[in-house]
């Protein structure tokens, strides 16, 4: 399948501008789902926009009633997704920065870091979903277990990226470090 996202290996700074249509709208969909199964599932939803020749967003743009084919994949989630799919399809992701992804509707401060933090480089953002929280209390940090917003988001963020360069590690090489240890756990 054409836009197939591989979440074991997510980090990619050279995606094209449909790749980075595609990374987005599973950025939205992946939100508190199996990464694997949304992926699947994603790929389904977008492989009429490959054949038909149109980009993620064109093919967004071009169809008729969203939520039916959002429900034929089973996405779940289906009033946010067909709302934030529909406001997505006309933004330039490759230029969006923090406020403008969440000006999405339903896309927080960890999409929104989620999609930048993996696909440009140089980028000082934390992901803090349950996989860093939950590391983060076992580096001795308190952290809630559902993500913080506001001040609170950005405090933990800069004690996760102060962690990150104790380690000389990259935020987004650490971010998916965790990652795959919470996914095997």
């Amino acid at each position: 399948m054409r836009y197939l996202i591989n979440p074991n290996d997510i980090t990619n700074f050279q995606r094209s501008q449909d790749d980075l249509e595609a990374f987005w709208l599973f950025c939205i969909v992946v939100a508190g789902k199996n990464s694997q199964v949304q992926a699947q599932k994603l790929a389904k939803f977008l492989e009429p926009a490959h054949v038909a020749g149109l980009s993620p967003f064109e093919y967004i743009e071009h169809v008729s009633d969203l939520e039916t084919l959002l429900r034929e994949v089973k996405m779940g989630q289906y009033n946010r997704l067909t709302q934030a799919f529909k406001e997505s399809a006309y933004m330039d992701v490759s230029v969006a920065n923090l406020p403008r992804l969440e000006s999405i509707f339903g896309v927080g401060p960890k999409t929104s870091r989620f999609f930048i933090l993996h696909s440009r480089p140089n980028q000082r953002l934390a992901v803090l979903d349950t996989h860093i929280l939950r590391w983060m209390r076992q580096q001795g940090i308190v952290a809630p277990k559902a993500t913080p917003t506001g001040t609170r988001y950005l405090k933990l963020e800069q004690k996760f990226l102060d962690y990150c360069d104790a380690c000389n590690m990259s935020p987004a090489e650490l971010d998916l470090h965790i990652w795959k240890q919470g996914a095997k756990a």
